[in-house]
């Protein structure tokens, strides 16, 4: 299975998402798909990783929500061989445990007895959503997979934009990546049944990140990641006792990330924050409209 890494002006976030890759898979191929970094510290980061690594960086112009995040990965799709087996991640991410040989037999098992299923969850869940995921959560005995049943909720039940899939099986749908993840989430729901999620994930977002809208920064969000203590916190490698607690729990003990994974900062609040506006209604509101603002202005 090969990894592909969206990143943008986080450069030591992207290097240590690149490294656990490393470190927990080291015989997968790691593609790395920039949206135009004009950060110095990421630039220089790209430039060691290239050396070793596949970088492309996208010369579009997108100023969505997430940037150029959605034309990278329909770039990231449309070089890749067919019948490959990859992980879409983001540089905000690490690989927290040894992929062994039974994830994978796991992963093409999985996407056997779901042959109208086009993705697969590899995250661990957010404890910030622990009420809304016990209460929406089934778990599939015969395979050991976890689904969500519809709700309210933008994305997350039939796609997100962390995945594991086939490219063989998501061209023989006709599949193409939208501009936002709630889009995805539609054209996953014509075209797809439900999204599984591993039963023993092996990554997860950071804490506490710094974060872009648009490639931008407003004084809201500058804001929003001073008082939360926005910063780099990556997590501590799951020992075998940690990774043994994860495997051999009750179905019904859902893979929340605060439950079994530890970070550097043993100080961050729990349940971990995962976007500085996050919970932040007032600063979120002002971000909004600065954000409105410029656009007028432009």
């Amino acid at each position: 299975m090969n990894f592909y890494v969206f990143s943008f002006n986080r450069g030591q976030f992207l290097d240590n998402c690149v490294v656990s890759i490393k470190r927990h898979a080291p015989d997968s191929m790691i593609s790395i798909y920039d949206d135009q970094s004009d950060d110095p510290e990421t630039i220089m980061v790209l430039e060691k990783l290239s050396r070793k690594h596949h970088v492309i960086s996208n010369d579009s112009k997108n100023s969505d929500k997430h940037g150029g995040l959605h034309a990278n990965m329909q770039m990231a799709f449309k070089d890749m061989p067919d019948d490959e087996w990859f992980c879409f991640l983001q540089d905000d991410m690490q690989i927290v445990r040894d992929i062994t040989s039974d994830d994978i037999q796991y992963i093409h098992e999985y996407f056997r007895r779901y042959p109208h299923s086009g993705f697969l969850h590899p995250g661990f869940l957010k404890g910030c959503n622990r009420d809304r995921d016990i209460s929406r959560t089934r778990y599939d005995a015969s395979m050991g997979v976890y689904f969500r049943r519809p709700g309210a909720n933008s994305a997350g039940t039939y796609y997100s934009d962390v995945f594991i899939s086939n490219s063989g099986r998501l061209r023989s749908r006709g599949w193409r990546f939208d501009r936002r993840e709630a889009e995805g989430e539609k054209s996953a729901k014509a075209s797809f049944t439900e999204m599984g999620f591993m039963f023993n994930p092996f990554v997860m977002w950071l804490p506490s990140v710094p974060a872009y809208r648009g490639k931008k920064k407003t004084l809201a969000l500058r804001y929003a990641e001073r008082i939360g203590k926005s910063g780099f916190y990556p997590f501590i490698r799951m020992s075998e006792q940690d990774v043994a607690r994860l495997t051999g729990r009750d179905p019904l003990v859902l893979p929340v990330a605060e439950d079994f994974l530890k970070s550097v900062n043993f100080s961050i609040k729990k349940p971990w924050a995962y976007y500085p506006l996050q919970k932040m209604r007032l600063l979120k509101f002002l971000d909004g409209l600065e954000r409105m603002c410029g656009s007028i202005r432009s």
